[in-house]
């Protein structure tokens, strides 16, 4: 080993603010955080994106068609938002909203 070869192993433990030293069990605060998540409540309602204006075709822009699906999806509440089989070319970002479930079908591909 060369001598002019230092190793360092410098150890932090954990803060809950500044200056302040942690003294929970990190699993015991993991546990904790797990009981708080709450799954979404997505009401049974379903919208296809070819009733919106979805094509897919591999060509068309189907930006409009996702936000026109989920802007509707989301004022009724929420649902099920189902693509049908096909390449959905998308020309930006959509957006999803609170208790909203993008479905993909079998043989369903979005292209950004």
């Amino acid at each position: 080993m060369n001598p002019e070869i230092y190793q360092t192993v410098l150890s932090l433990p954990g803060c809950q603010g500044p200056g302040q030293l942690s003294s929970d069990d990190p699993w015991k605060k993991a546990d904790e955080i797990v009981q708080q998540i709450q799954l979404p409540e997505i009401p049974e309602q379903t919208f296809h994106l070819s009733e919106y204006g979805g094509n897919g075709d591999g060509d068309t822009d189907n930006k409009p068609a996702f936000d026109h699906i989920i802007s509707t999806c989301s004022e009724k509440g929420g649902g099920k938002i189902v693509v049908e089989p096909g390449t959905y070319l998308v020309n930006g970002p959509i957006h999803l909203r609170s208790n909203i479930n993008l479905h993909l079908q079998k043989g369903a591909k979005l292209v950004f």
